[in-house]
């Protein structure tokens, strides 16, 4: 029975309406057995219990509960308290997208939130505060301090958090469609262990016997950026090696570093060659313009030579045909002016003007060659510096095209350990496929028309399955039920008789995430890129909605929105 002074505590520090109701619902309840589902106390980690990851974070508005669970279930829960009326707390499909142990709001007047997990980067998250018992805050999740550094040591950056209004809970899923990761081992080596009757070895479980049936259909794929296929000329016309084991694919990722970075050392080796190249280039066409320039500079008076010699050649040939004909003419006259003196003269320098005319064709035809000469020589030169500068262009190009596919690599290779996120709208009819908040690839889908109202559905890939390592346990949560003509199809109010069955229709969910699987067709290139990256945390949202673009910018899993 509550003491006077238990109270008059109350009193003393809660408004007086909440001491009232806590007070008539102390007395009411006073006695009554209380289900530990339901009860309001924080559940710690449980101890002895596997509380690794990956992480599913669940949260009832409607009930002011935050569970955690891993592929063995709850692990633990707490109490909280989310966006009071006018500042709700959205529902919808979140990741951690930030972890700060002492983070200071900017939007709330420097108000501290320890232990802070963003979700949003509009300013929704998850930190330690007062929990009152009722929605308070504004629109963040409050969490009771201890609850709170616990559940921040535990969760991970990408951990998947999913806001309901109704209380929601994994569930196992299985469907043939849903994505296989690479094989353990290569399928001769299945098939020879199958043959012998051996079991297959694992870091994290037993694993049964496989048989080459298990993995008869898998793929063999490989994923290779664009960048690298511009960096890498071997892989321009030849189709690339396709990793089949897991670890095979690991070692890709490895392998394609050093085959760009082989690549970049053989490209940065050429360069000083091809900019010594191209330093020789550029003189021997100076060289040569220069001997062009001075050939023209010197041809300058060659053309009036020829004429002058010419000129000459035509004044004297006239003379003397002047005179010659004189001589015709007087042949019977007198021929006193007509001496044969003159006539040698004229002749003489008939002879001199010819000559010179014709050694200044000679010399004008020898400059003319020397001029076509000295200009193919200048032509072939700048050719040569054009191919040269473009050489060294190139070569910047290469290598920075190298660069830039060696530090997506790295990237790749930093990623690789990261669990796939994927995403599929049936109202944009696309899929995006991101590890952490790196985009990998973006592409169109199909699907059966009539499969339009499916809600969302978050499917998680929890480990390899100990029956076969070659899949995946999977779970379940659906985040939005369909909603027909205005009603939530899976979520309506039990009877009476019915208030043992789960608070969503587990079957309906199941058949809803079904039906869109089914529907589902994804093209090839982006199934084995799927497969080469699936690892236990991969998880795959499918919804009748599209990603909100005001909180899906840079550095952002998945935002959904779900209202």
């Amino acid at each position: 029975m509550p003491t006077r002074q238990t109270y008059r505590w109350i009193f003393e520090r809660v408004p007086r309406y909440a001491a009232l109701a806590m007070l008539l619902g102390g007395i009411l309840t006073f006695g009554a057995r209380v289900d530990a589902k339901d009860a309001t106390h924080d559940q710690p980690l449980k101890a002895q219990a596997d509380n690794s990851g990956p992480h599913l974070v669940l949260i009832s508005l409607r009930k002011q509960r935050l569970k955690v669970y891993n592929a063995s279930g709850e692990i633990t829960s707490s109490r909280i308290s989310s966006g009071k009326p006018g500042f709700d707390t959205p529902t919808g499909v979140f990741s951690i997208l930030e972890k700060k142990q002492h983070h200071v709001s900017n939007i709330y007047a420097g108000a501290a939130m320890p232990f802070m997990q963003r979700l949003t980067w509009s300013g929704i998250a998850m930190h330690a505060g007062q929990v009152p018992g009722y929605r308070a805050s504004h629109g963040c999740i409050r969490l009771p301090y201890s609850f709170s550094k616990s559940l921040f040591g535990l969760t991970k950056h990408g951990a998947r958090v999913i806001v309901t209004q109704d209380e929601t809970r994994p569930v196992p899923f299985e469907h043939d469609k849903l994505f296989k990761p690479l094989p353990l081992r290569a399928p001769e080596q299945i098939i020879s262990l199958s043959n012998k009757g051996t079991k297959v070895a694992s870091n994290d479980a037993n694993f049964a016997t496989l048989t080459s049936d298990g993995v008869s259909e898998l793929p063999r794929i490989f994923g290779i950026t664009p960048a690298l296929a511009e960096a890498v000329a071997d892989y321009h016309d030849d189709q690339p090696a396709r990793p089949i084991t897991r670890s095979e694919a690991e070692s890709f990722v490895q392998q394609k570093i050093a085959t760009i970075s082989a690549r970049l050392r053989t490209l940065s080796a050429s360069r000083a060659g091809i900019v010594e190249s191209a330093k020789s280039a550029n003189q021997k066409a100076d060289l040569a313009a220069a001997k062009l320039a001075n050939l023209r500079r010197s041809l300058v008076s060659q053309p009036t030579n020829l004429q002058d010699a010419e000129k000459t050649q035509q004044t004297a040939s006239s003379s003397y045909i002047a005179f010659m004909t004189a001589i015709v003419a007087a042949i019977d006259g007198n021929r006193d002016d007509l001496s044969d003196d003159k006539e040698a003269e004229l002749e003489d320098a008939l002879l001199d003007a010819t000559h010179l005319a014709d050694t200044s064709r000679v010399e004008a035809a020898k400059h003319e060659m020397a001029m076509a000469e000295a200009q193919a020589l200048a032509s072939a030169a700048q050719a040569a510096r054009e191919a040269a500068i473009s050489a060294v262009r190139q070569s910047e190009i290469d290598i920075k095209s190298t660069t830039d596919a060696l530090a997506e690599a790295k990237r790749e290779a930093a990623r690789w350990s990261k669990p796939l996120s994927i995403f599929i709208s049936l109202k944009t009819e696309r899929i995006h496929l991101r590890q952490g908040v790196d985009p990998v690839l973006e592409a169109a889908i199909t699907f059966d028309g009539k499969i339009r109202e499916i809600g969302t559905h978050v499917l998680t890939a929890m480990r390899y399955s100990e029956e076969d390592p070659n899949s995946f346990d999977w779970q379940l949560v659906t985040a939005r039920a369909p909603v027909v003509d205005g009603r939530d199809k899976l979520s309506k109010k039990l009877s009476a008789r019915e208030t043992s069955r789960p608070p969503q229709s587990i079957i309906g969910a199941t058949n809803a995430a079904s039906s869109a699987l089914e529907a589902i067709k994804i093209p090839q290139n982006v199934q084995d890129k799927i497969t080469e990256l699936m690892k236990p945390g991969s998880s795959l949202i499918i919804s009748d909605r599209e990603l909100n673009k005001n909180e899906n910018g840079l550095g952002t899993e998945f935002v959904l929105l779900t209202r």
